[in-house]
């Protein structure tokens, strides 16, 4: 019979409360996000009348030219949600090649609908499914990326605000393109809080940045907002290159357990390249010129914003004082739990002293320097790239914002839980000399 160590079976209670918890934070999620309704969109209809691509590429194994034109429906999203969508409701046996994507965004869902611009009740309703199994699936994510860095506590305080958020409760049961991009974000994100952290002195590993990249290439196959977190980790890999190259300078206290710089850097080439050739595969329209096209789709969404503003100038933004204010207002303040429940912004005021927090503690690449250079990118990006408001523009930065709110709770916690024990080991202290002179005391009478 093997030896089993005494720090075994504590071990083992560990996994099985993490576990436990990890359960419990899916089953909320599932009983508010996962059941939230939400209005029809007129997005959901292009989404949806364009999810045939599916069809094409994974049924009739068809990559040819002529099956992926250059035209608007393959150059103003990625492919990733529609293969989500088509893929589950070809599973469930529902007929949806005909759908149109022309959606007419100037009349009401059910005239488009009418019209054959919109699809059925039970279309829409069966292809939010997956959708709402995405949020959860998120839910759990964001808890493991908050987990990582700030413990148990902060995660669960994270995951549950997002579970209670009124406002990602309307956006990520829709059938569109933002529930598949935070989950591969957040699965990105957490992957590469452990890559870096697993790696300590050293580079994260080879298998880490694989999986990175892959899941990096998924979320901008989703959304191309993700070209922030390809940018994030470029950021991180100079960084770490430029402290390397610093280090002899430095004292050893500093850079005592920083990771390598040269390979860090290589490390992160190499995860933006696999992301890369990650999305370039998930889409046959970037065949035929993959650098090219990429490009065109990052000039299109900018066209297509600015078309937007033309066509509906009171959702222009026409400053970056007015884009800092409606990040700000919609990301932190309005429709968060504690806002819609208690009228306060007390996640603002958290999200605020946990950036403070991190920024403190990021000044070495380490993985708190990988999660500053991702919130700050996201905020930043969307705050400048915002040209056009539509709602669910700030779900990236929403996330973000509860990523920074369960820091402040989770080393909130902490430090509160250490400085209680220094106090009562204190107190213990000066009791132990008091207990012993009263019993010379009365061994004297």
């Amino acid at each position: 019979m093997p030896h089993q160590t005494p720090g075994m079976p504590r071990q083992r209670w560990r996994i099985l409360a993490e576990l436990v918890l990890v359960l419990a934070i899916a089953t909320v999620a599932s009983l508010t996000i996962a059941r939230a309704p939400a209005k029809q969109a007129g997005d959901e209809a292009n989404w949806l009348g364009t999810a045939r691509f599916f069809l094409v590429l994974f049924v009739r194994h068809d990559v040819s030219a002529d099956s992926w034109p250059d035209t608007h429906w393959t150059r103003t999203q990625p492919m990733i949600p529609r293969y989500i969508m088509g893929g589950w409701l070809w599973a469930r046996g529902y007929d949806y090649e005909g759908l149109d994507p022309d959606y007419d965004h100037r009349r009401k869902w059910f005239s488009n609908q009418a019209e054959g611009k919109a699809p059925s009740d039970a279309v829409l309703t069966e292809a939010r499914i997956p959708m709402r199994a995405l949020s959860v699936v998120a839910a759990v994510l964001l808890y493991g990326v908050v987990r990582v860095m700030a413990g148990p506590v902060g995660g669960a305080a994270a995951a549950l605000l997002y579970s209670g958020s009124p406002y990602l409760a309307l956006h990520l049961v829709r059938a569109m393109g933002e529930p598949p991009f935070v989950v591969f974000l957040l699965a990105t994100l957490l992957v590469s809080l452990v890559a870096v952290k697993r790696g300590g002195s050293h580079a994260p590993s080879v298998l880490w940045g694989v999986l990175a990249g892959v899941l990096l290439g998924l979320a901008l196959a989703s959304k191309l907002t993700a070209v922030i977190a390809i940018l994030a980790i470029l950021l991180w890999g100079a960084w770490a290159l430029l402290a390397g190259t610093l280090a002899g300078r430095l004292p050893v206290s500093w850079t005592a357990g920083q990771p390598s710089g040269r390979r860090s850097f290589v490390w992160a080439i190499g995860v933006v390249a696999l992301a890369f050739v990650t999305f370039v595969l998930t889409n046959p329209f970037l065949y035929r010129d993959p650098i090219g096209r990429t490009a065109l789709l990052f000039q299109n969404r900018q066209t297509e914003m600015a078309a937007q503003a033309e066509i509906d100038p009171s959702r222009a933004v026409t400053g970056l004082s007015q884009s800092l204010k409606l990040v700000w207002t919609n990301s932190l303040v309005e429709h968060t739990w504690t806002d819609s429940r208690l009228h306060l912004p007390i996640e603002a005021a958290l999200a605020v002293v946990g950036a403070l927090w991190l920024l403190a503690r990021a000044v070495r690449p380490g993985p708190e320097t990988m999660l500053l250079l991702w919130v700050l990118g996201f905020f930043g990006g969307v705050t400048v790239g915002l040209g056009y408001v539509l709602d669910h523009y700030f779900v990236p930065t929403a996330i973000m914002g509860l990523v920074l709110t369960g820091l402040t709770i989770g080393w909130g916690t902490r430090v509160a839980w250490s400085t209680a024990q220094r106090v009562r080991n204190r107190q213990r202290q000066l009791a132990a000399p008091a207990e012993g002179s009263g019993r010379v005391a009365v061994g004297a009478s």
